[in-house]
C-alpha cells in the first residue's frame, strides 16, 4: 500500500535544522517524521502557539538571542573558511586539488547519509 507523498526540497537555517534534528532524536523519529508531525500539529484546527511545548514557545527576546548566536556562529564559520582558503592557496596545486576533492567526497557522503536517515 503506497501513500501519496509530495517530495520537495527546501532550505532551513542551519540552527533550525540542528534543533529539529535534536528534537527528532529526542522523540525517537526521523527528521522527516519530526517535521511532518510539527507541521500537522500546527495546522490542526484552531492551533496557534498552544501546540508547542512551553519550553519551545519563543518570545521576542529569545528570538533575538537565537539570531545573535546564529550570526556569531556564521561569522565564526566564515572566518574559518577564509583561513582555510588562505591555507589552501599556499599549497602546491596538486595537493590543493587533492584536498578539495577529498572534502567534496566527504560532503557528498554526509548528504547521502542524511538522506538515508530521512
Amino acid at each position: 500500500m503506497t501513500e501519496d507523498v509530495y517530495r520537495s526540497q527546501f532550505r532551513l537555517p542551519y540552527g533550525l535544522y540542528e534543533e529539529l534534528k535534536e528534537a527528532a532524536t529526542k522523540n525517537h523519529r526521523s527528521l522527516n517524521a519530526e517535521i511532518v508531525a510539527r507541521l500537522e500539529a500546527s495546522l490542526d484546527e484552531g492551533a496557534g502557539e498552544e501546540w508547542l511545548p512551553d519550553d519551545e514557545v519563543r518570545h521576542p527576546e529569545e528570538l533575538e538571542l537565537t539570531a545573535l548566536r546564529e550570526a556569531s556562529e556564521l561569522a565564526r564559520r566564515v572566518e574559518a573558511m577564509l583561513k582555510e582558503r588562505e591555507r589552501l592557496k599556499s599549497l602546491p596545486v596538486k595537493e590543493r586539488v587533492s584536498e578539495m576533492l577529498a572534502r567534496r567526497r566527504a560532503e557528498i557522503d554526509e548528504r547521502k547519509k542524511e538522506k538515508d536517515e530521512e
